[in-house]
C-alpha cells in the first residue's frame, strides 16, 4: 500500500516544524489512558490494526499521513491518536 497524504497550504516554515492548514478531512482517532510513549505507541497500533482489515468489513484502507497525537490537559494522561483517512 502506498503512503497517502492530504493536500494542505503551508502557512509558515520555522527551524524544525511547519505550519500548515489543512482541508476537511476523515480520521479515525482512539483514546488512550496511559504515559505518552506507551498511549502513543498503543493508540497507533489500534488504528493500524484498523486499516490493514482488522475491522467489520474486514476492508483494507491505505496508510495516510500524517498520525496526530494531542496532548492532554495538565494532570491527564488520556491521549487521542488520529488517522488521516484517504
Amino acid at each position: 500500500m502506498a503512503l497517502e497524504t492530504p493536500e494542505y497550504e503551508l502557512i509558515s516554515k520555522h527551524d524544525g516544524f511547519e505550519i500548515r492548514r489543512y482541508s476537511e478531512m476523515i480520521i479515525a482517532t482512539t483514546s488512550v489512558k496511559a504515559d505518552y510513549k506507551s498511549s502513543t505507541s498503543s493508540g497507533f497500533r489500534r488504528i493500524a490494526n484498523y486499516i490493514f482489515g482488522d475491522n467489520d468489513k474486514e476492508m483494507k484502507i491505505a496508510m495516510t499521513a500524517p498520525v496526530i497525537s494531542d496532548c492532554p490537559s495538565e494532570g491527564l494522561e488520556i491521549y487521542n491518536i488520529f488517522f488521516v483517512m484517504p
